[in-house]
């Protein structure tokens, strides 16, 4: 059965993903006719997440930094129509399609992973700037979104093949077998019957890899090599391991987007920062990836310290018996490269050595005088620094009481006396494979701990690098911006006073013409710190911008603001900043504004304050003026 008459029937059931209403009846029309931007913004208002999702996505300062307001309206007037109803097919995919039926799928993770893809993918467009971003954007985004498709379809038998942790290729022959469609194939199926080009289709279908597919055109192949780059920076971001081998491919592959050896550092921690922004606005949980140095410091390290025989290093084995001659027969038996052994002639002597040397593996006689076998093995297990010894039981005897004796105390094996030095010898290969197998697991799970313990404290330098005005250390406008957000949020639901106060240096410019840059960072760092100094503890303090700041008035009417603001006015007034040539004084202008019921967030209280410093400047500065109420 061909792939477009197996896509027909998953059709037929109704359960594939679809987007949005408002989405398919845009889809519907431009497909059909042209169609005016009024009727798009229509439709997509009827659906208030879509409309904030594509605000949010148009507005971004990631996109343009210090774009002024964008709304929707203008938004589907500047983008092409194409553009809006693909961002809007992927928005509203997103927001649909958070959970699903298959329970062993990480959703969150499906779509971090599809939102880092997304970003690689705009980031690498812009670079070059050959294709659309925004186009590439959306292609990211839905890149896999036939995975998400038979998850939902299959949710059972998804779920197996996500347990056996197969690798990429073996997914798609076991998707073919199993559903007789590949999660690739499906996702370029609903992609075209959702309108995007046949081009795209085409290149996300074979993105994972390229070369396979003999491309018509030079142009598509080129989209599908940069799908392919994007996926991999995905995998970094989201720490596929191992991550030095990846980094080292996508370094070359950037090569071929115009991202040079030396600029590939400075792209990827934008790449992160990025992402991680996106996730923020889009409320996805991300990965904390780190920085490119930390990446290839960190697992440099870790190649530089680890010992070649780090985990193949040699079998400690403790033999414990009561007979001279069977201890010599096992120290001939264990001898050999690989393998270091210890000897105790009783229960006793045996139980020391373990607690004190810890071997990978005991073989112990049943019966010994002062302890037996049975009691040695009883104390191990119940000993938190010896329960993972690799335990054998020598006895003369085997019956099946014993043996279910043996093993309920915790043995791992048993073997009969006298026994045969190569029937021993291959239990004794047996043990030390689990034995190899568990260290080499317990030394993953250290580098991971290890990669995850400094991962956390980069991403804490990096949201605290990313929050912060470097120059004055005080919170930027972005940190300012959510800080508001939440006061607002905070007013609505508990009816809390909220004011807060906008303030210029007087004439800052003037101080960086006559006494040189500087100089003026000087100043802007002592009037940060006046102002740190003389707000309240509940006050919060920030940049904005140039020699802009805010302040943040939490619990605050009109008045209790305007005595903080004259307070900030006069220390500055007081202020003197010492050079080694000269001794500069500044004054500031402030604006008041405190919340009322016609704000609808806090971008219109700090409007409010604007015209309130604005009109503290046009009545000759230093001073405070409040917002008209």
């Amino acid at each position: 059965m061909s792939t477009m008459s197996i896509f027909e029937r998953l059709i037929e059931t109704e359960k594939l993903p679809s987007p949005a209403p408002a989405v398919l009846r845009l889809i519907q029309l431009t497909g059909a006719e042209t169609i005016a931007p009024e009727t798009i913004v229509d439709l997509i208002e009827t659906d208030y997440e879509l409309a904030h999702d594509l605000v949010q996505y148009a507005n971004s300062a990631l996109l343009v930094p210090g774009r002024t307001v964008l709304s929707l309206r203008k938004m589907v007037t500047e983008l092409d129509t194409r553009i809006v109803v693909s961002l809007a097919l992927g928005f509203s995919l997103l927001s649909r399609y958070r959970t699903g039926n298959c329970h062993e799928m990480d959703y969150a993770n499906f779509w971090s992973a599809s939102l880092a893809q997304a970003v690689a993918a705009r980031a690498i467009a812009e670079i070059q700037n050959r294709f659309n971003p925004d186009e590439l954007f959306v292609c990211g985004l839905l890149s896999h979104i036939g995975v998400l498709a038979l998850a939902d379809l299959f949710p059972e038998e998804y779920g197996n093949l996500i347990n056996a942790k197969t690798n990429e290729p073996e997914i798609l022959i076991r998707e073919k077998e199993l559903f007789g469609i590949t999660h690739l194939e499906l996702t370029a199926e609903m992609l075209q019957k959702w309108g995007l080009s046949e081009q795209y289709t085409l290149v996300v279908r074979f993105h994972e890899n390229p070369n396979t597919y003999n491309f018509s055109d030079a142009q598509s192949f080129e989209i599908s090599r940069l799908l392919y780059l994007s996926l991999l920076l995905s995998k970094i971001l989201i720490l596929e391991f191992p991550l030095l081998e990846k980094l080292h491919h996508a370094e070359q592959l950037g090569e071929n987007y115009n991202i040079r050896e030396n600029e590939f550092g400075p792209f990827f921690d934008k790449l992160v920062y990025h992402w991680q922004e996106w996730s923020r606005i889009f409320d996805i949980p991300c990965q904390q990836c780190s920085l490119y140095d930390q990446i290839r410091t960190l697992e440099a390290k870790q190649t530089d310290n680890q010992d070649p025989d780090s985990i193949s290093k040699k079998i400690c084995i403790l033999a414990v018996d009561d007979d001279p001659l069977t201890l010599l027969s096992l120290k001939k038996i264990l001898s050999g490269e690989g393998k270091e052994l210890l000897t105790a002639e009783d229960g006793e002597e045996g139980l020391n050595i373990a607690l004190e040397k810890q071997p990978h593996m005991i073989i112990t006689d049943w019966r010994m005088p002062k302890m037996n076998g049975l009691e040695l093995c009883r104390i191990l297990r119940r000993t938190s620094t010896t329960q993972h010894i690799y335990i054998v039981m020598l006895t003369s005897c085997e019956t099946d009481d014993e043996l279910i004796q043996a093993f309920e105390v915790g043995a791992d094996d048993f073997i009969t006396k006298p026994f045969t030095p190569k029937v021993l010898e291959a239990r004794i290969h047996s043990g030390e494979r689990l034995i190899r197998y568990q260290k080499t697991i317990s030394h993953d799970r250290e580098v991971i701990q290890k990669y995850a313990t400094q991962l956390t404290s980069a991403n804490r330098q990096l949201q605290t690098m990313a929050m912060t005005d470097p120059l004055t250390g005080l919170p930027n406008r972005r940190s300012a911006m959510n800080r508001l957000a939440s006061a607002v949020a905070e007013t609505l639901r508990h009816g809390e006073k909220l004011s807060c106060i906008m303030i210029d240096i007087d004439h800052f410019k003037k101080v960086n013409d006559t006494f040189g840059h500087e100089s003026g960072d000087m100043v802007l760092k002592a009037v940060a710190t006046t102002f740190h100094r003389k707000a309240r503890m509940y006050d919060i303090v920030s940049r904005t911008g140039g020699e802009e700041f805010l302040v943040i008035c939490a619990r605050s009417d009109l008045l209790e603001s305007q005595q903080l603001a004259e307070r900030l006015r006069l220390a500055i007034a007081d202020l003197r900043i010492t050079l080694e040539k000269a001794c500069i004084q500044v004054t500031i202008s402030l604006g008041v504004a405190t919340w009322n019921s016609d704000f609808i967030n806090g971008e219109a209280l700090i409007r409010a304050a604007d015209k309130a410093l604005f009109k503290a400047k046009k009545n000759g500065r230093n001073r405070v003026e409040l917002t008209d109420i």
